[in-house]
């Protein structure tokens, strides 16, 4: 999760006054990269090269078989759980329903968006965009909350190492990069809320308020 505000000496890329927040990546990207790590015969699959990777997953019939005849109640409720580390309990019936039936009702819909999620080009990293583009990147303050028990993007995984770095060696200037990790899995606006916000706003009383 993160949040910025433009300062008023630099070109904005938000209305000016602006605070952009928002989490890493969508619901459906965070469930769908547990629910097939989940699954036994395609746990190995992901973690071959990228380009076996892009040839199963831009396989459709495949995926539509899987959705069909693999993805259970059950099987999404554990990939959901393993989410919410600090309170599984919040993932009940509702939430994987959610996700379940669009998953089996969606027809090509649902196997073309699992389709993009592992064949669509990722796009640059942070630690590219932070090289590409420092001088505005590194004017605007900018507030991360990690989950320390985020195994989707883990703390002392590339991303999360380099943002700390950031944060420990001020690398942007002005400390303008911080950081609070929260005990959560990698949605700690769901999974701790109370703590999530309390960090939240403690950045926004120091840096807007």
């Amino acid at each position: 999760m993160l949040g910025w505000k433009s300062p008023p000496s630099s070109t904005p890329t938000t209305p000016p006054g602006g605070i952009v927040m928002g989490k890493s990546t969508n619901a459906t990207i965070e469930y769908s990269i547990n629910l097939w790590a989940s699954m036994g015969r395609i746990q190995s699959i992901i973690r071959c090269d990228y380009v076996i990777n892009f040839l199963i997953f831009d396989n459709r019939i495949l995926l539509r078989y899987a959705l069909d005849n693999v993805l259970t109640r059950e099987l999404l409720g554990d990939a959901l759980r393993s989410l919410y580390t600090c309170s599984p309990d919040r993932v009940n019936g509702e939430l994987v329903d959610s996700f379940y039936y669009p998953a089996k009702l969606g027809g090509e819909g649902a196997v073309e968006a699992i389709r993009q999620i592992y064949t669509n080009d990722a796009g640059l990293t942070p630690m590219e965009y932070h090289r590409k583009y420092p001088d505005k990147l590194d004017s605007l303050p900018l507030h991360l909350i990690w989950g320390l028990e985020d195994s989707i993007t883990p703390i002392n995984g590339d991303v999360g190492l380099f943002y700390c770095d950031r944060v420990a060696n001020n690398r942007g200037g002005n400390g303008r990069t911080t950081i609070d990790v929260v005990k959560s899995g990698h949605m700690p606006f769901n999974d701790n809320p109370i703590e999530t916000h309390k960090a939240m706003l403690r950045w926004l009383e120091k840096k807007v308020l």
